[in-house]
């Protein structure tokens, strides 16, 4: 803890036994008779002083008089209620944080109530002006439910500029790490390997074995490229959280893994018809042994040594970032931890980050 804070809390220890101390004075409880009224009192006087120097505590940590708000995800719970209140939802997503879930989920809810889905026109929203106009004049009514992976920040930020009052936004994260190594896998497996011509560096061995070099493997990475860069640090930079507090958008944090929940949810208030969950993972139908060609070097790598590549992966994840620089232009990472460290403390990894909640109550996280 700041010590600072430390002081203060100090401060508000001591100033709530003084003054219950001073006032309990024992000659003033003498008479038994007026003691209970007394003692009610003193117990409202200290809670006011404690209120006051709590909320002084609070403006020194630049923490809002709100708390912070984990929402539930049961029926009848928080975001139940906000999804009764908001009735247009954007749900967006980096790469690999169940966003192909999401597009499946949101086409089969929207066609169940004879609305296209906008991302049929729209793949990711922004990406291309062209198509986002073709959506707009596809169908009269609009859908009113939009998920999509976002690649940029620019266009996470024109929904966070656009959205209405009467717009919710779900923003569905993945820790960036675990993230990076999942997009890894699949650039690799789903990608590389399975082209018709190959390029330098990957190798099939039958039908079901794809070998890859590890210098081109380290050169992917590195490159960024496709679902490998299109992740939270790109997304959550400092200009997206002065977007947020700019525009006080009504959004949600959520972890990917409760995406099954959220559908329940979604469907409750989008398409009551649809009751059977999607789950889709991209990474589950991999039937594909895909190995690492160790290039040598000065240590014990040996050259040419097969190694799998989830272990290589697990071998190198703690450095790999720093390794290939993949966070050179990273920006505002503490607030993105600060606002993982509570979204991963609520009870169903479910965080209001601003706007209003269903009773009105301001959600406000300390970006």
């Amino acid at each position: 803890m700041d010590r600072k804070l430390e002081l203060l809390l100090v401060v508000v220890v001591v100033g709530v036994f003084h003054l219950v101390i001073t006032t309990l004075h024992p000659n003033k409880y003498l008479g038994a008779e007026n003691s209970v009224q007394k003692f009610q009192d003193v117990v409202s006087a200290a809670d006011n002083q404690q209120l006051q120097q709590l909320q002084l505590l609070r403006d020194v940590a630049g923490i809002s008089s709100s708390s912070l708000s984990c929402l539930g995800l049961g029926f009848e719970e928080d975001t139940d209620k906000l999804l009764s209140k908001y009735k247009q939802v954007f749900v967006i997503m980096p790469a690999k944080a169940a966003g192909t879930t999401f597009r499946l989920f949101t086409n089969k809810c929207m066609a169940s109530t004879k609305l296209n889905a906008f991302t049929d026109h729209a793949p990711q929203l922004r990406k291309f002006e062209k198509d986002v106009d073709t959506a707009f004049r596809s169908e009269l009514k609009m859908p009113t439910l939009i998920s999509s992976h976002v690649d940029k920040a620019r266009d996470l930020h024109e929904v966070l500029r656009s959205a209405t009052d009467d717009t919710l936004i779900v923003y569905i994260h993945r820790q960036e790490t675990n993230r990076l190594l999942s997009a890894i896998k699949h650039v690799i497996t789903s990608r590389y390997c399975r082209l018709k011509t190959k390029p330098a560096g990957i190798a099939m061995v039958g039908e079901k074995a794809c070998n890859v070099g590890e210098g081109f493997l380290i050169e992917t990475i590195r490159k960024r490229g496709v679902e490998i860069g299109m992740g939270s640090t790109r997304m959550l930079t400092c200009e997206t959280f002065e977007s947020i507090k700019d525009n006080c958008p009504n959004l949600v944090f959520m972890n990917y893994k409760q995406a099954g929940q959220l559908q329940k949810l979604l469907a409750k208030h989008h398409c009551p018809s649809v009751t059977k969950e999607v789950q889709v993972n991209v990474g589950s139908d991999k039937k594909m042994t895909v190995s690492v060609v160790l290039g040598g070097g000065l240590g014990n790598n040996n050259n040419g040594t097969l190694v799998p590549l989830e272990e290589w992966l697990l071998f190198k994840a703690p450095v790999l970032e720093y390794s290939l620089e993949l966070k050179n232009d990273v920006s505002c990472q503490a607030t993105t931890r600060k606002i993982e460290r509570e979204l991963f403390a609520c009870a169903d990894q479910t965080l209001g980050i601003s706007g209003l909640s269903h009773d009105g109550q301001t959600m406000d996280f300390p970006l």
